[in-house]
């Protein structure tokens, strides 16, 4: 009965990553931005745009960053993940910077933590989104770019959509950075489960479970 209970448990898990977040980004999207939904990023240019208010900054100057649907009537994003990254490509999966809300009562989305508090902003609900504005600011520097995953329904997403890089002053003349690739495809075998304490591959789960009531 334990070994059933396990793999109910474990294959509701897996079932999740085939399925858009709707109540925002889990923790495990935060040094790749895949949104782990069981499938790869569409192929096509994004229709989504990443705008900054400033091509350059200095250390702890505010940033206004704006995600927007470029057809709003067909590419509306339903989630995204956002943060900003060193333009140098160095400590890819950090993100660098907090952000701050730009309306406290906006409901459809929430700053997020993963290496530090509120490094990220992710959706909260599924509601059609069209443009959201945020402020960024980072008080240590650094040639940065802001990078997002936006999820048009479901399965239909993109990752890896970047701004332009904003210079940080205090480091002298601009330099011309190479563009920092992040993750566009799904490893299957990357993408796991663990139930106590046993790490379970998603994609033998379900004829491990076949041969398990096959024995019963």
């Amino acid at each position: 009965m334990n070994q059933i209970l396990l793999f109910v448990c474990a294959l509701m898990s897996c079932l999740s990553l085939c399925h858009g977040y709707a109540a925002g980004a889990p923790a495990q999207v935060c040094g790749d931005m895949f949104p782990h939904h069981g499938h790869d990023s569409q192929p096509t240019p994004a229709p989504y745009t990443i705008s900054v208010d400033t091509m350059n900054y200095r250390r702890g100057q505010d940033v206004r960053v704006t995600l927007t649907a470029n057809s709003p009537t067909q590419f509306f994003f339903e989630g995204f993940f956002l943060q900003a990254r060193r333009a140098d490509c160095q400590m890819f999966g950090q993100a660098v910077g907090t952000f701050k809300l730009t309306n406290s009562t906006d409901s459809e989305v929430a700053l997020k933590t993963c290496q530090a508090p509120n490094d990220a902003v992710s959706h909260t609900t599924s509601a059609h989104k069209t443009s959201k504005t945020f402020i960024w600011n980072n008080s240590e520097g650094q040639d940065v770019f802001f990078q997002a995953t936006f999820v048009n329904h479901k399965h239909t997403f993109w990752s890896n959509v970047q701004s332009v890089v904003v210079h940080d002053l205090s480091l002298g003349d601009r330099i011309t950075h190479a563009r920092c690739e992040g993750r566009t495809k799904l490893n299957m075998m990357s993408t796991h489960v663990t139930a106590s304490g046993a790490s379970v591959s998603c994609s033998v789960l379900l004829v491990s479970g076949l041969a398990l009531f096959a024995k019963i």
